[in-house]
């Protein structure tokens, strides 16, 4: 008696195959992986950003002015400008704020490659806005939304006046933004 050998056919292998082919084509289109490094950037700039303002709070909470400033009662603020560059006229805010203990060695060298924004108020106390131009398409939105004219209760915000801390009024495109900050607080 001749025992029969069973198995797959070519035809139906490679149809197999093709199958998941697709659908790892599909399941990669649907995660995105680019956008998902992006958003992912985004959020450590963005906490970077908060952990600054928060740096900043506790700079001024010990010496009683803040890190552009060099003595108590000067009332110099600092219109939109790269934080990497920000100075009391002579040191650098991100090396006081370094050598106060406020931020780590890491975290300078973090805030100073990254293209985030700063503007300080001319009071001696007042608000400080950190800014950053996010690079994923949901940050994106998200900034089109806060520095735009449509709040639609997301938010909670009045986007006119927070649309007035925005550095940047060139905020243009409905799907794609560009030009957009996302600012804190």
């Amino acid at each position: 008696m001749k025992k029969l050998q069973q198995g797959f056919t070519m035809i139906e292998l490679l149809v197999v195959i093709a199958i998941i082919g697709i659908l790892a084509v599909a399941v990669l289109a649907a995660i995105n992986p680019i956008e998902q490094i992006n958003k992912g950037n985004d959020t450590g700039v963005r906490s970077d950003t908060g952990e600054l303002l928060n740096a900043i709070d506790r700079f001024y909470a010990s010496q009683l002015f803040y890190p552009w400033q060099t003595a108590q009662g000067q009332t110099t603020g600092v219109a939109w400008i790269a934080v990497g560059s920000v100075t009391d006229g002579t040191t650098l805010m991100l090396t006081k704020l370094l050598n106060s203990q406020e931020v780590t060695s890491t975290f300078e060298d973090r805030m100073s490659g990254r293209s985030v924004m700063v503007q300080f108020t001319a009071a001696t106390s007042g608000p400080t806005h950190a800014c950053f131009v996010p690079s994923s398409r949901a940050f994106q939105l998200e900034a089109k939304t806060r520095c735009g004219t449509a709040d639609n209760g997301q938010f909670g915000l009045n986007p006119p006046a927070y649309g007035t801390i925005c550095p940047a009024a060139t905020c243009t495109g409905t799907d794609n933004p560009t030009g957009c900050y996302i600012c804190l607080p």
